[in-house]
């Protein structure tokens, strides 16, 4: 299916004699175009957003507190842009040309949510899972992945619409060091393979998994010395 794309456009110029839209694919592309020109504050930038997709409005700010807690500035060193945390790929993939326009911004994270809503059937935890880590890593595991971020990302936009988000006790994968440290491994792996890293979000999460592989080996390897040490005497 092919998205059409997002532009901001003048209101004015939309009515023009030039750019008067005219029956056909462009004249609701072009109409989308000017309601997003007359957007001038983030609740009806959201509220057009969640008439657009269907995603509702609270879960759309739950996930912009999140990402970026509502700035548009926001610019993280993987290069995820604006209130959505948009990847360069991702922006692409729902249509938007401008990432560092806020409404253009808050409209593609909804489409892309939306997607994910879609292809996980509905299921929210599953949809904001892969927001974060990238759809590929919750097909993997059948659930929530089991890396640090992401359980602590659904965690916490959960807490943001009051715990109305379940997720099983079963799906936050503890285990021991080792265990958790082939779990990270293996998410940085699939992150690698696919196409996680480009979600928004994946690049920080390759980080962190990285840092709990190595604080995991870590502790397994001072946990050994205290075992040796205390067989020695």
């Amino acid at each position: 299916m092919t998205v059409s794309p997002i532009r901001t456009m003048d209101l004015a110029q939309v009515t023009s004699g030039h750019t008067r839209p005219t029956a056909g694919s462009g004249f609701s592309e072009a109409l989308e175009q000017a309601a997003l020109a007359g957007l001038s504050d983030l609740e009806s930038m959201f509220a057009y957003a969640s008439r657009s997709t269907g995603v509702p409005t609270d879960l759309l700010k739950a996930v912009a507190k999140a990402e970026s807690d509502f700035n548009q500035n926001c610019v993280s060193h993987c290069g995820a842009t604006g209130i959505m945390q948009l990847m360069p790929e991702t922006a692409r993939e729902v249509g938007v040309t401008n990432v560092n326009d806020p409404a253009q911004n808050i409209l593609g994270g909804a489409r892309y949510l939306r997607k994910m809503l879609d292809r996980f059937d509905g299921d929210t935890t599953l949809a904001l899972a892969a927001y974060n880590a990238g759809p590929g890593a919750v097909q993997k595991y059948g659930g929530v992945p089991p890396y640090a971020e992401t359980q602590n990302y659904v965690r916490k936009i959960s807490g943001f619409l009051g715990g109305s988000l379940e997720m099983p006790v079963s799906a936050y994968t503890g285990g021991s060091p080792v265990e958790s440290t082939v779990s990270a491994l293996e998410g940085m792996l699939e992150l690698v393979r696919g196409q996680g890293v480009f979600a928004p979000g994946g690049a920080q999460l390759f980080a962190e998994n990285l840092r709990c592989a190595t604080q995991n080996q870590l502790l397994q390897t001072l946990s050994s010395d205290e075992e040796e040490d205390t067989m020695m005497f």
